[in-house]
């Protein structure tokens, strides 16, 4: 069974998803600001992008690789 999971704790799992939803929120109110700019789009999205990364990356994602073993191991005597 391959999996990924993130190694984070609770504690800052519920930062990092307000941030992010912070850098949402910055980003399409700097857009309509703007009057809704095609070159501002770009790179309000460009910026929200990186902050997913970002916020993806400090919640340390590893992906997990259950092997199973088709032997029995043998015992030393």
């Amino acid at each position: 069974m391959n999996h990924l999971s993130l190694a984070a704790p609770a504690a800052v799992l519920v930062p990092a998803l307000a941030i992010w939803l912070f850098a949402g929120w910055l980003s399409f109110a700097n857009w309509n600001r703007s009057g809704r700019a095609r070159a501002v789009r770009r790179l309000e999205a460009l910026r929200f992008l990186l902050v997913t990364l970002l916020v993806f990356t400090l919640l340390r994602p590893e992906y997990v690789q259950r092997l199973e073993r088709t032997r029995r191991r043998r015992s030393r005597c």
